[in-house]
This record gives C-alpha cells, structure tokens and sequence, in this order.
C-alpha cells in the first residue's frame, strides 16, 4: 500500500523564513493558508489543488465509492470540500497536528452547510485512533478514502509518517477480519444450527454482571510473548479472574496457569 510519505512539497512555494503561526494570502480563487514559511493552501486556485490532493487520495477499494474518508490536516478546508462535492455523503474524520490551524479552520473554513454534515475534527491523537479503529475495522465502511494536503506532509513529516502507518495497519486488520468472514461463514453457521437447541438451557451471561466489581481480569491470547507473560500470570488465580482464548489453553495450562474462562472463538478446532 503506498500512502506516497515522500515528501514531494515544492520548495520553489516555499514563503519568505520570518513568517511564523498560520496566515492568510488573498487570491483570484479564494484565500491562501500559510503556516510559518510553509504554504498549505495555493492562494491562486485552491480548490483545483484540492481536487488534485483528491485524484491522489489513496482507496482502500478502488472498485468502490469510498463512504468514509480518513484526512490528514484540516486546512481551510478546501479538499474537504474537494471530497464531498465528489463522494457526496462522505463521512470525514479529520487528524490535525496544530490547534492554532484548527482555530484558522473554525474562523475561515470554506465548507458551508450545503457541503453536508460537519466533519470530525480530532486535535488528540489517542482520541483519533479509537475512532478510525472503531469505524476501520468494525465498521461498516467498504471502502475507505485516504487524504493528506502536500504542505502537512512538510509541515509535520513525523505526523504524518505515524498517520500514514497507522491507517495502513487498520485496513491490514479490516481486510484479516473479512477474509476470516468469508472463509469460516459456513462453518460459524453450521455450529450455530448443531447447537441452537441447548442455547435456551444456558444461563444468561448477563448473570455475570456485577458479580466480581473489585477484581481485576485479564484476557489472554495466545501469540509470541504468550509463553513469557503466561509466568507472570502464575499464583493470580484466586485474587484476578483470567479469561483466556482456547488457543492459549494448553500454554497456560503448562506454566501451571488455570484460566477462570476459556472461550472458543475459531470455527474448527486449531488448538
């Protein structure tokens, strides 16, 4: 997957080096944005820049309209603009690296109301991973939009190297998650109609709730570091409750480590 993380901003627009925070140039097209001696927005036609920006955007499935795109930097907004006038509907979940542009952003944007509902601005990273994550790859988005105006890539490389690195891990895990669907569909339909007569006879895991509130729990999968961290697990049972995958079982059981919960998660038996 190539996110383009190379650094193709055009020295020759680069501005005078005494600038400093985010400025505004006027244009025959619209309003230019600057930040210190970088130009984000080209002042001279800064929607044909975005749409540029958008015929690059990398698609996760480029047979498909993309329903949700993933943005690097908010600028004025030209790209977001450039993205709902082409994918109309578009969700948009924008990372920005500088607060100073998000309040740039908030004063001058360019999206108006007819360009759909607002986009999702997110200034902590933390907060921004959670929810791509959670519409990546447990969402319902087939195929996913990728944008990064040049001037951010410049502006903060290292940002938007973990940006980059970071969505490309999520459509990794999507694409696992379906493959995995689509293998072991049949095999998850035919257990659950060999054993849907003794669902009614089992208790209501709800019963759970509430039942342990002060003890903590560990969820354990089975993986490389399984064998090392199942030895720090030893002499817990009693005082935390350790839910482990059936795949890590037999490891566990090995280091002398008696899971409270053993839950079969794989449609045959691989472990």
């Amino acid at each position: 997957m190539n996110f383009d993380s190379t650094l193709s901003f055009n020295i020759a627009r680069r501005l005078s080096p005494e600038r400093s925070g985010a400025w505004l140039s006027d244009g025959p097209k619209g309003a230019g944005l600057g930040f210190g001696s970088l130009s984000l927005h080209d002042a001279e036609d800064p929607l044909a820049e975005a749409e540029s920006w958008v015929d690059k955007a990398h698609l996760s499935r480029p047979d498909r309209k993309p329903s949700l795109a993933l943005v690097f930097g908010l600028g004025l907004g030209y790209h977001l603009k450039a993205l709902r006038r082409r994918y109309p509907g578009l969700k948009l979940l924008v990372f920005e690296p500088i607060a100073e542009l998000k309040s740039f952003y908030d004063q001058h944007k360019v999206m108006t109301d007819f360009d759909g509902e607002t986009p999702e601005v997110y200034l902590d990273w933390l907060e921004f991973e959670k929810r791509v994550s959670r519409e990546v790859v447990y969402g319902q988005d087939d195929s996913v939009a990728v944008v990064a105006p040049e001037g951010y890539k410049s502006l903060r490389p290292e940002a938007y190297g973990a940006f980059a690195s970071f969505i490309e891990q999520e459509l990794i895990r999507r694409s696992v998650i379906e493959k995995t669907r689509e293998n072991s569909a049949g095999a998850f339909l035919n257990n659950l109609a060999a054993n849907v007569g003794h669902l009614a006879d089992l208790p209501d895991l709800l019963l759970l709730k509430g039942f342990l509130p002060t003890r903590p729990a560990f969820i354990v999968g089975s993986g490389p570091s399984l064998t090392k961290n199942a030895r720090d697990l030893k002499g817990l049972n009693n005082k935390a409750l350790i839910i482990a995958a059936a795949s890590a079982l037999k490891p566990l059981l090995a280091e002398g480590v008696s899971p409270d919960l053993v839950l079969a998660l794989e449609s045959s038996d691989t472990s």
